[in-house]
């Protein structure tokens, strides 16, 4: 876990970068708009980084899901486009990250693209998720096996109790497939 509560897998971005965002889209600018501006405020790497991050294409899995609708439950970086794609497919998605500023920017994006809606929840310090039993149709554990390296102290064991069908996704380290390298 970094100083910022982002897990060791999740880029850190300028400080405030996101909160600006997400105060210009309570203020009333578009999502799209708001996208726009953070990533010219950000420096090329950075913006690389969060628009690969930001792809709904992370969710290709889905159709191999057995389960097609329901509630999921996504464990990883809330910036990424999985829990947009979930949402899209019929999944009512809550969220679980530590950091405050990456889950409120998620639920303005997820409420401006998704069709169904997300929660975003701050947790995931505990070895407990704060969740009932087989309360999800399908939980979504991306970035790799839950523990310190994901930022997470909940097991795979932990990740069964609360839901039905998991699905593990992690990043492909071969460079020329590299999901969270440099755009192009």
């Amino acid at each position: 876990m970094s100083s910022d509560g982002s897990a060791g897998s999740e880029r850190a971005l300028p400080p405030g970068a996101l909160a600006r965002a997400v105060a210009a889209i309570d203020a009333g600018l578009p999502y799209k708009d708001a996208l726009e501006a953070l990533l010219l405020e950000l420096a090329p790497p950075d913006a690389d980084w969060l628009m690969q991050v930001l792809r709904e294409s992370r969710g290709a899995f889905a159709p191999l899901a057995r389960a097609r609708a329901g509630r999921a439950l996504f464990l990883g970086d809330p910036l990424s486009g999985t829990p947009v794609a979930l949402g899209r497919l019929g999944f009512e998605t809550t969220a679980l990250a530590r950091d405050p500023e990456r889950l409120a920017f998620a639920a303005r994006r997820a409420r401006a693209l998704a069709q169904v809606p997300s929660a975003f929840v701050r947790g995931g310090a505990d070895a407990r998720l704060p969740f009932a039993d087989r309360a999800f149709d399908l939980v979504v554990q991306e970035g790799g096996l839950p523990g310190p390296a994901t930022g997470y102290a909940h097991d795979l064991a932990e990740c069964a109790r609360v839901g039905g069908e998991l699905v593990l996704v992690a990043d492909n380290r071969f460079g020329y497939k590299r999901s969270a390298g440099a755009h192009g």
